[in-house]
């Protein structure tokens, strides 16, 4: 099919796929549609075989109103096999008098959306869900990951039969330390959406533009998210962060996407070398009051908007992670984080906020910010400063 064609039949299908039959404007864009068709045998035919294959009420008013356009013996066949896809979702194709039938529906099996996500260091958030949008509808399988960067967002939609998405679930979880645990399908499609705000829009395909259609149907607006219905609510995170253990949660978190540029950090790092190599004689505990005040101004400044509130929800979803995980020590810790970027007024001073900018550092300037010697007693694969920061060795 040549593109322009191509494209032409996805804005058809972009249209029906939010397109109400009971609508008043529906029959008279049909009309207009099936004018703009005439002649185009071809384009009728490919059009009628992909709206079979996932059927809808407003599908099959398009299948009744367009099928006659079709004469071609190649095309008569696709039309012909397109309508059997229809009968066999319950759809009646008995025609009297050149009249259709009201549509009948044949009762199916009651369907159950589902979906489940993980989140781990290799893959900040994974999230899928098994979405029925009617009973007479073949299931929806979507899923959703960033690669690498959370600038690429990769979203998948197909059908996929009930038993081959608990098989890929089953599939995923064997291959995985992070299995996936299951969440309310009202939760998959907030979490969709906010994959789309953090990636700076979702992807211009037309696997994107079905998947957000599928799930935000299921969203429910204003609710929070689900981790607020399964923890409880931190009485003091000031207190509780302060004492937080931070190197339990280093091996869970995605440190590759929170890493902060080299750009940014520049101007932190130079005046933290300046402050090290100074020719004045300045005791300890004053040098490292000067750091600690260069650290909240740099965190501050980093991680104020819409970055302070990702790393949050992130945390967020790593406390649902783990308590569905029954991990709940784990899952306090990681929900300390979340309550006190959340609650406190002095949230720069987040221990976890803290340790990126630092973990960023090393990354970037292992010379200078680099552990520069493991302590013989510890054999794990942090350093923990005398500031109470764990570096990586």
């Amino acid at each position: 099919m040549p593109p322009d064609e191509a494209a032409e039949l996805q804005i058809i299908l972009d249209r029906l796929s939010v397109q109400s039959p009971e609508g008043e404007s529906f029959s008279s864009w049909l009309q207009s549609l099936r004018r703009s068709l005439e002649g185009r045998e071809r384009l009728v035919a490919v059009l009628l075989q992909s709206l079979s294959r996932q059927p809808t009420d407003a599908g099959f008013r398009t299948f009744l109103e367009l099928k006659d356009l079709v004469s071609e013996k190649s095309c008569v066949k696709t039309v012909k096999q397109a309508g059997y896809r229809f009968s066999q979702k319950g759809y009646s194709l008995e025609m009297e008098g050149g009249e259709a039938e009201p549509v009948v529906l044949v009762a199916p099996e009651a369907r159950v959306s589902r979906a489940h996500m993980a989140v781990g260091p290799m893959g900040y958030l994974f999230l899928t869900a098994l979405i029925s949008p009617s009973p007479a509808s073949d299931p929806v399988c979507v899923s959703a990951y960033f690669e690498k960067r959370l600038t690429q967002l990769s979203i998948r939609c197909s059908i996929t039969p009930t038993r081959l998405y608990r098989e890929f679930i089953t599939r995923m979880n064997g291959l995985f330390r992070f299995p996936l645990c299951e969440i309310p399908v009202w939760h998959a499609a907030l979490l969709l959406r906010e994959m789309g705000q953090w990636a700076g829009g979702l992807p211009a395909t037309a696997d994107a533009r079905q998947a957000s259609h599928h799930l935000s149907s299921c969203e429910e607006p204003g609710r929070p998210a689900y981790v607020h219905e399964v923890m409880t609510a931190i009485e003091n995170p000031e207190a509780e962060m302060r004492d937080l253990d931070l190197e339990p949660l280093l091996g869970l978190i995605p440190l590759s996407y929170l890493i902060l540029s080299r750009e940014e950090l520049s101007p932190l790092a130079q005046r933290l070398r300046e402050l090290e190599s100074s020719v004045l004689v300045i005791p300890h505990e004053i040098k490292m009051a000067r750091m600690d005040a260069l650290m909240d101004s740099a965190v501050e400044e980093l991680f104020s908007g819409d970055r302070r509130e990702r790393v949050r929800r992130i945390f967020e979803e790593l406390a649902l992670w783990l308590s569905l995980s029954r991990q709940s020590d784990l899952a306090r810790d990681a929900w300390v984080v979340a309550q006190h970027l959340e609650q406190s007024a002095s949230w720069w001073k987040n221990l976890m906020l803290g340790q990126l900018v630092y973990t960023s550092l090393t990354q970037h300037w292992p010379e200078d910010f680099g552990p520069r010697e493991a302590p013989e007693e510890s054999s794990g694969p942090y350093h923990e400063t005398e500031s109470g920061l764990v570096l990586l060795k």
